[in-house]
């Protein structure tokens, strides 16, 4: 780490790795260095007023554009889906979950949990949580609390992907060494992957390289067979999500064989046709109906994460 030239009269700022992650480090190291006589400290609590705005204003701007698209959107797409028939009283109940969500994930997103990742050697298999298309890691804090309530002691990993302008290449390259260096730290031969929306995609299309390594595949609400719904993204992996784009038909070619357990909901706007995130059709392939839940209410749902948890505690 960059050392921080002494200032008479002021304190060494502290380098513990939890500082050194902050986002919140090179300004107040900027702070520090520019004014004498301040303690590293006050440099610190400076940095937090200016960046934590800004990051949760970031937040809301997308966070408010993802879901006007989709409230406009979901009428049409909700009551035009004559395959999967939908109750108007669960509709409404989804419309409202989905609003609260919205609201809960906004808040929570500058807090992202990738400075938990603890990368110890273990004997249990570790967990990878892999979020979607224009998110980060902090979507995951709800579901890990209740887990580890439940007595899920797995090590626990959350990935952050990053620009929504890559390509779903980019993000498999990316995966792949993530992966391969939480094996190699921890000892362990395989993971558990949870994947929400683009996630759980990823997650789909790293099990059809390195099948041997996954241990369970679990998506939420995931477009693994493309979703028209894409078209109101920006970036080119938004373009690869798709139905009919060369990646998903890739994935279709050859559905992979890893036990899978696959949640989808008739009111996930994000996802359409509803069918896509139902998972492939093989005998490992687990689908389980959340009903009244939404694209980002999912993540809140009791009944997603106890059937969760029962599925983990029988792995075991």
């Amino acid at each position: 780490m960059e050392k921080v030239s002494q200032i008479p009269g002021a304190s060494t700022p502290p380098h513990s790795p939890q500082t050194s992650k902050s986002v919140c480090y090179p300004v107040a190291k900027r702070i520090f260095e520019q004014l004498g006589g301040i303690s590293y400290q006050v440099a610190l609590c400076a940095a937090v007023v200016v960046i934590v705005p800004l990051e949760l204003l970031a937040a809301v701007v997308v966070t408010v554009l993802i879901a006007a698209a989709i409230i406009i959107a979901s009428p049409w797409f909700l009551f035009s889906n004559s395959k999967h028939k939908t109750n108007a009283l669960h509709n409404a109940q989804a419309v409202i979950r989905e609003l609260f969500a919205t609201a809960v994930i906004t808040a929570m997103y500058p807090f992202e949990l990738t400075s938990r990742n603890d990368y110890s050697p273990t004997k249990k298999t570790p967990m990878i949580f892999v979020h979607g298309y224009l998110h980060n890691s902090s979507g995951w804090r709800v579901m890990v609390n209740r887990l580890k309530a439940a007595g899920i002691d797995n090590p626990m990993f959350f990935i952050n992907l990053g620009s929504p302008l890559q390509l779903m290449e980019q993000y498999n390259e990316s995966l792949e060494k993530e992966v391969a260096k939480i094996m190699d730290t921890t000892g362990a031969s395989q993971v558990i992957w949870v994947g929400h929306s683009m996630g759980g995609l990823l997650g789909a299309s790293y099990v059809q390289k390195h099948k041997e390594k996954v241990k369970t595949l679990i998506t939420i609400g995931s477009p693994l067979e493309g979703t028209k719904m894409a078209v109101l993204g920006f970036g080119r992996c938004s373009n690869q999500m798709k139905n009919g784009s060369d990646y998903i038909k890739k994935l279709k070619a050859t559905p992979h064989e890893t036990p899978s357990l696959c949640f989808w909901s008739k009111q996930d706007a994000a996802i359409f046709p509803r069918w896509s995130a139902k998972g492939p059709k093989t005998p490992q392939t687990n689908s389980q109906l959340l009903d009244k839940h939404g694209h980002l209410s999912m993540f809140f749902s009791r009944k997603l994460c106890n059937q969760l948890i029962a599925h983990l505690q029988q792995q075991k």
